[in-house]
């Protein structure tokens, strides 16, 4: 399990690739913050991501709650299926941010 941060002009993008979990939270949490704090668009991407607890939700809410500060779109890819796309829709997190099944939907 690990993460990647890519960046360009307009976007940065947080890639997930593993379980999005305590332990994971506790190694990306600066890098997250950093990438939730930027000004340009961010992209989480959770397409990799197999499963997700509530310390992946937390990570998630937290970069929500900077951006509605920023006033900068989000949004997150989380393919067609999965638990974590279940448990974002379980805690209504759907309704707050835009997801996309792919990373060229989010893109566009």
């Amino acid at each position: 399990m690990h993460y990647k941060i890519d960046q360009t002009e307009t976007h940065i993008r947080v890639t997930v690739d593993g379980d999005l979990d305590a332990a994971m939270v506790q190694d990306m949490r600066a890098s997250a913050d950093d990438a939730a704090n930027d000004r340009r668009n961010l992209i989480i991407d959770l397409s990799r991501v197999e499963f997700m607890d509530s310390a992946g939700v937390g990570l998630i809410v937290r970069a929500y709650k900077v951006r509605q500060s920023t006033k900068v779109p989000m949004a997150i890819v989380v393919g067609s299926a999965g638990q974590p796309r279940e448990i974002l829709r379980t805690t209504q997190i759907d309704r707050l941010i835009p997801f996309h099944a792919s990373l060229e939907d989010a893109l566009a």
